[in-house]
């Protein structure tokens, strides 16, 4: 079935993509794969399997490509942004901690 599948997804793809096994469940050793057309069905697919639905929260940062923003959205989810560090660029720890303790009413431990 796994042949068949990755077979039945080639079929389908551009003339490049054809007898490639650079992503593949053969080359890639995994018991099952899925082919997706971006990173934001990537991002709604990921987070689908964990079980995000209507309702949570998922935390992200404002520099953000606006395809993440609407895979969570897509999920079910609301998107709420936090800061990032000015040093790295990614989400800033320390604001993190304080939308969870202003935001989410945990107390730290």
């Amino acid at each position: 079935m796994k042949s068949q599948t990755f077979d039945c997804l080639a079929s389908r793809a551009a003339p490049w993509w054809k007898g490639s096994t650079a992503i593949s469940p053969h080359s890639a050793a995994q018991k099952h794969c899925i082919g997706v057309g971006s990173g934001t069905d990537a991002v709604r697919f990921a987070l689908m399997a964990a079980g995000v639905n209507k309702d949570p929260i998922v935390v992200t940062v404002p520099n953000t490509f606006v395809g993440t923003t609407e895979a969570i959205t897509q999920a079910g989810a609301r998107p709420d942004l936090v800061d990032i560090d000015e040093r790295t660029y990614n989400m800033d720890p320390e604001k993190l901690r304080e939308y969870f303790e202003e935001q989410c009413f945990l107390s730290p431990t």
